[in-house]
Parts: structure tokens; sequence; C-alpha cells
């Protein structure tokens, strides 16, 4: 449990760093990033004060999943329910850190108090945190309210943002056991395609919580793309007996 807590708490802290207020989120030189670390004194005497070094839209994403999956669900549309409104809350607190646009327009899809189409498409909080343009788009097609269609999200060409593979890695340690490999599946792909309903970005949620859950059951690194391809077939099959463009 020690580890399962170290592992979320540096992910938010790692995020805080590499995000600097917004202003390197996309920044994919690692030298550059390095001579800015030196030039502000180097890791060590670093302070990540929440005001100067907030964390992005991603780890307020991967919190809200983690509060959904240490609930008392009984059923996994008890999950996804829950999840929903999570996500949909998630909208408030995201203003300034920019989502990207496919989270926020997935977020607004999420009909929370529908019981059937809860998931089929967070918002309020994004904004300002730069999101994916997949994950805007998929928070507002999140219906809390409507039990029946609450994350009945339709498909997103923008989706295939990173956005929904930062917010998966809690599902991992959720689901790590070899045994529930068949949940971990269904419940990252679910999840994914609440803010990204495009195979790109809810595959990368599959991914990231697999690759975690492969992380705790102690398999070497080496093999973590070969096993991947293993589940690939199964991740696919899944798909086309639930999703209906995918059949």
């Amino acid at each position: 449990m020690d580890k399962f807590k170290a592992a979320l708490v540096l992910a938010g802290v790692g995020d805080a760093l590499g995000y600097r207020n917004f202003s390197r989120e996309n920044n994919a030189l690692g030298a550059k990033i390095q001579q800015e670390l030196k030039e502000i004194g180097g890791l060590e005497n670093l302070v990540l004060s929440p005001d100067k070094w907030p964390v992005s839209d991603n780890t307020l994403m991967h919190m809200a999943t983690a509060e959904a999956v240490i609930t008392d669900y009984w059923c996994l549309e008890d999950l996804y329910r829950e999840l929903v409104r999570r996500y949909v809350d998630a909208l408030e607190r995201l203003p300034g850190r920019r989502p990207d646009p496919a989270t926020l327009e997935g977020c607004r899809e999420l009909k929370p108090d529908n019981y059937l189409l809860a998931w089929h498409t967070p918002l309020e909080r994004l904004p300002g945190r730069r999101p994916d343009p997949a994950t805007l788009e998929g928070c507002r097609e999140l219906k809390p309210d409507n039990y029946l269609l609450a994350w009945h999200t339709p498909f997103n060409e923008k989706g295939s943002g990173f956005g929904a593979s930062t917010k998966a890695m809690c599902l991992g340690m959720r689901y790590w056991k070899p045994e529930r490999l068949e949940a971990l599946i269904e419940v990252s792909i679910e999840c994914g395609r609440m803010t990204h309903n495009h195979p790109t970005g809810f595959l990368g949620s599959l991914c990231t919580a697999l690759f975690v859950a492969y992380a705790i059951q102690g398999k070497p690194l080496v093999q973590w793309g070969r096993e991947m391809m293993k589940v690939v077939p199964m991740a696919e099959e899944y798909c086309k007996k639930t999703i209906r463009h995918m059949a």
C-alpha cells in the first residue's frame, strides 16, 4: 500500500515539475528542460508550492479516477456512473490549467444522472490548464443526471490525445492481478472512451493501466511490449462486442 501511495503522490509531483504552471507541458526537448532546471537551482533546491507549481489537468483527472475506483461500487456499471460524476465535477477545478479540448468536450457529453447513457460520451476545472481537445469535448458529452445515457460519448476524431492515458494509471493498481486482466481491459477502455472516444485515445488508457499492472507484478521491462501484444486481440474483441463503430 505504501508503494501505491508513493506512486500516486510522485506522479503528481512529477507532473507539477514537468508542467511548470503550463509553461512546458508539450515541450519534448529534454535537454532544454534540463537546462531550465539547472538555471533555477537544480532539482534539490526546488520547492514545489501549489501556487507556482500546480498540477496539470491530467493529474486532476487521474485523481478523479482514483477516487472513483476506491468507492464501494457493486458492479462495473456502478463504477462507470461514479467515474462520470467525478469527471463532471472535475470540470469545475480545471480553469487555468488549459486542458486538452477532447477532455472538455468529452466531459460535457457525460450524463451522470442518466442511468443508461451516463458515460456514452470533467469540465469547469480544465479550461486554464490547456487540456487536450478530446478531454474537453468528451467531458461536455458526459451526462451525470441521465442514468441511461451518462457515459455514451460520440466518436471523436480529435480524441487521440494523451489525456485518456494519463488518468488511467490507478486502474493498473486496482486490477493488477493477472486474473483481473479482463476487468482491467474493460474498465480502462471505458474510462478512456468517456473523454477520448477514439481508438488511439482509449487504447492509450489500456496501455497505461496494463504497464502499471506489469510493474506491480514484477514483469521485466523488456517483456512489457511483447506481453501487451498478447492483450491487444482481447481488447479488440471487447471493442467489437461493445463499440458500435468498431463492430
